[in-house]
């Protein structure tokens, strides 16, 4: 903005609300509209000018700073001619950011788990980063994003687009301006030791001169995102054998949580104690479950189900549900401690069966006790002789691989595979 603005021009242009009765007499403002200037000139001095600065910028990037309202301030005897043109400026870049970019075409970024906004950081036609407040907003966003993870699994696409709109001078060739502007926030992301890719793209919408410029049909097509996406590729995951045992109850009873990338198989091994695998995308939504599950035949031949383990996913299930959410977790539904025998025995009508063990007799007591107390529902697993194949594709929207380990001395075996 130079030092000839023009109100008059800036609020044509924009389309904003022009009465030349406003711009030359005394304003006349709604009640909300003073209180909104009478903030923002409450305690203007020299010292308090940046703030006074900051001010207009939340009120027009709000959307809520209108033509009379930035008049009656221009008017205000207590700004300088230079406080006065500041306003401006600030006003201009901000209401005309407010009034473009509402909304963006959304591009798909295979493995991207988290989109950032940059579009704000540029003014009109630009390709520098003038706007420093918002500027460090978004650097911040991603700085937290990383926060105790590993930086090398991951990569950030900058995707940046423009329309079919006439470039300012200085980016008549098409894409010119998408792509200085990419680099412009590659150069930034870069310093946060970051792998960077860009890529531009061109909208479809036809222009010629005489159409509407801020047309919302070309504003959606005017972007920069910041996609951080995952760069842990399945076809070369070192295979993971975990002995930890039992997960956290405050952490779900986590033992594996891994962002991956590509397309391929996840061959998951839990022996003879039930572990779980789900695929999640970025929103964390499950994609593929194994449910709990074993992948080895139990060492007690009279027991379909170890009972310990149908105890311990029904005490967990009850107190700590989100590790047991999705269509994959399966229950029994017992009349009396009879029926639950039953139930777990690979031989329902026998009169005798192994009780011995820490793993079987504590537990039928517990249980035994639960359904006398009303309890009528436990939670079962999955009995598997072989080792249980996901698919995860990150084209389909998959980033994300975690294991839940809810009972104690577990351990499992992970391979990747894209063959």
């Amino acid at each position: 903005m130079n030092s000839t603005f023009d109100l008059r021009k800036f609020l044509i242009e924009n389309k904003l609300t022009y009465n030349s009765r406003l711009l030359e007499e005394k304003q006349v403002l709604t009640p909300e509209e003073q209180k909104i200037v009478d903030d923002i000139l409450s305690g203007l001095d020299e010292g308090a000018f940046d703030n006074t600065l900051q001010k207009v910028k939340a009120y027009a990037r709000k959307g809520v700073l209108t033509a009379a309202m930035l008049t009656a301030l221009l008017a205000a005897p207590n700004f300088t001619q230079a406080q006065k043109q500041d306003v401006k400026n600030v006003a201009a870049t901000e209401m005309s950011t407010s009034t473009t970019n509402t909304s963006t075409t959304k591009v798909s970024v295979p493995g991207s788990i988290k989109a950032i906004n940059f579009n704000q950081t540029f003014a009109s036609g630009k390709a520098e980063l003038t706007n420093g407040g918002d500027l460090q907003k978004k650097v911040d966003e991603v700085k937290d994003f990383l926060k105790g993870k590993n930086i090398s699994k991951f990569k950030v696409v900058v995707v940046a687009g423009e329309s079919q709109v006439t470039n300012p001078k200085g980016f008549e060739r098409k894409g010119s301006l998408a792509q200085a502007r990419a680099e412009a926030v590659q150069k930034v992301v870069s310093d946060l030791g970051f792998k960077v890719d860009i890529q531009t793209k061109i909208g479809t919408t036809p222009y010629k001169p005489g159409n509407d410029k801020n047309s919302p049909d070309y504003q959606k097509e005017q972007f920069v995102t910041v996609n951080i996406v995952v760069d842990n590729n399945i076809c070369s995951m070192a295979p993971v054998n975990k002995k930890g045992g039992q997960g956290l109850e405050k952490y779900d009873f986590i033992t594996y949580n891994e962002y991956i990338s590509g397309k391929g198989t996840l061959t998951f091994a839990p022996a003879q104690i039930p572990d779980r695998l789900v695929i999640l995308d970025a929103d964390g939504n499950i994609k593929e479950d194994t449910g709990y599950v074993t992948t080895e035949k139990s060492k007690y031949g009279d027991w379909k189900y170890t009972p310990l383990y149908v105890l311990q996913l029904t005490l967990k299930h009850q107190s700590s549900p989100n590790a047991f959410t999705g269509g994959k977790i399966k229950t029994i539904t017992v009349t009396d401690y009879n029926d639950l025998l039953k139930q777990l025995l690979n031989n329902p009508s026998a009169k005798r069966y192994e009780t011995g063990g820490d793993e079987i007799e504590p537990a039928l007591a517990h249980m035994k006790a639960m359904i006398s107390k009303g309890q009528k529902e436990f939670t079962i697993y999955d009995l598997g002789t072989a080792a249980a194949v996901v698919n995860f594709d990150d084209a389909r929207g998959d980033v994300k691989a975690v294991v839940y380990s809810p009972i104690g001395k577990t351990g499992y075996g992970i391979e990747g595979s894209c063959k």
